[in-house]
């Protein structure tokens, strides 16, 4: 474990130097990244190691671990609240609390009835944490289950056993969305709705992307892994592996490669333990024990290795393709070449769950003078972000003018978009608005 602490001092020493303008964030728009390009991963991975520093801390084996433990909590902890990551808190909080409750745990039956009342009350302060951690941004907590909804939606309907894709996931994601508010169109998520490009969920982004057979591995190897830690009791191990899952279930931590590196380094430790411990209390019988922990350490190691070298690469890099057809497909539209735009655009919706892309096809469509096609469109980009102002006031301009004028469709998209709670007010809002006004009072 002691591999952990060092790695985690080492990333809470980089956002300290942040901190103090030594070296620069990675995010102009944050202070504290660490090697991170967010805060959020980089707070959950502070407190993945947390677990790891507490059972060196509890379990005091030796007084060097010790220290060690609380060299990184003194270091660590007070990052954390600024970085304002709920999932990392979350995730140091109950991987700690199981590292506590299994380091301390008697089997005298007195005892365990007193752990069993100690845990029942860390469970309902658990509980008012959650709530507490929601009123915090409340806002942003509705969105998060709003994304999980949506990609278990496409998981459901679009996944299948290969999968749509890494590079497709956000793309799958937005259609789902867009079958969603084409039904609830009032749904209380309409003001909270964006067009992620991760499903915030590792086991969701996994199910979508791979299909779900890679689903079920991703499942059935992380829960053997937390049980034959939990066997050999290597519980700061185990602690580790609660915060990481925790941390798979509420964000997007194997987009990076030291989450990625974070996993292969803990199925390795994970494995060799059992391996010096477990195994050898197994098979200090036989004859040939020893050659069976030297290959059997040594095969671990390779496999482990290979593993993971294979997970850093192979697990997609922050790609732009969508970015690039959007410009295309854009810059094609300027020079009048609307079909070939069509195309493009069509290919970024494979892509991103983004509505500007059905934005400029409609647009691209009322510019040919094929009405109804332009209203599918601008309706499919609505339906997607209810909350958006722009497709209603393209489809109230055209209904308003020249051959695609229709009062009534007019009345009915205007009469919406004057109700629309827009989730960001901005001056280019308020002109579209006055400018419907002027339209709906000519």
């Amino acid at each position: 474990m002691q591999i952990l602490i060092v790695w985690g001092l080492v990333e809470a020493l980089w956002g300290y130097a942040q901190l103090l303008g030594i070296l620069p964030s990675l995010n102009g728009r944050f202070l504290m990244t660490g090697s991170f390009f967010n805060p959020g991963p980089y707070c959950a991975f502070l407190g993945c190691i947390i677990p790891a520093a507490v059972y060196m801390v509890i379990g005091k084996r030796n007084r060097a671990e010790e220290i060690g433990g609380w060299i990184y909590l003194v270091t660590a902890v007070p990052l954390m609240p600024v970085l304002m990551g709920r999932t990392g808190w979350l995730a140091a909080s109950v991987g700690s609390l199981v590292v506590w409750w299994l380091s301390s745990a008697k089997h005298d039956y007195p005892a365990r009835w007193r752990n069993g009342r100690i845990l029942a009350v860390s469970f309902v302060l658990m509980i008012i944490s959650g709530v507490v951690l929601y009123l915090l941004k409340p806002a942003s907590a509705l969105g998060r289950v709003f994304i999980w909804m949506m990609a278990a939606n496409a998981v459901w309907h679009d996944s299948g056993v290969t999968g749509v894709g890494w590079e497709h996931v956000g793309a799958a994601i937005g259609n789902a969305q867009e079958r969603y508010f084409a039904t609830h169109p009032d749904s209380v998520f309409a003001t909270v709705a964006g067009s992620p490009e991760y499903a915030f969920n590792e086991f969701l982004q996994i199910g979508l992307a791979d299909g779900y057979l890679m689903l079920l591995l991703f499942i059935f190897i992380p829960l053997a892994l937390v049980c034959i830690a939990y066997k050999s009791r290597n519980y700061g191990i185990l602690g580790v592996w609660i915060a990481l899952l925790i941390t798979c279930l509420g964000s997007y931590p194997l987009q990076f490669a030291s989450f990625r590196a974070l996993f292969g380094v803990l199925t390795l430790l994970t494995l060799l333990h059992w391996i010096l411990h477990v195994a050898n209390r197994e098979c200090s019988h036989l004859r040939h024990s020893r050659w069976i922990y030297k290959y059997g350490i040594l095969a671990t190691i390779i496999i482990v290795g290979a593993a993971t070298a294979w997970f850093v690469d192979a697990t997609p890099k922050e790609e732009r393709t969508a970015e690039i057809l959007f410009e295309r497909g854009r810059a094609l539209r300027r020079i009048e070449k609307f079909e070939q735009s069509n195309e493009v655009l069509s290919e970024g919706l494979t892509y991103s769950g983004d509505p500007m892309f059905l934005n400029l096809i409609g647009r691209n469509m009322e510019d040919m003078h094929r009405c109804g096609e332009a209203e599918v469109y601008y309706r499919r980009s609505i339906n997607r972000l209810p909350s958006r102002l722009y497709p209603y006031y393209r489809l109230c301009k055209m209904f308003a003018e020249g051959e695609c004028r229709d009062s009534v469709k007019f009345r009915e998209v205007c009469d919406r978009a004057m109700r629309l709670d827009i989730k960001v007010p901005s001056p280019a809002t308020d002109s579209m608005l006055s400018e419907l006004k002027t339209l709906r009072y000519y």
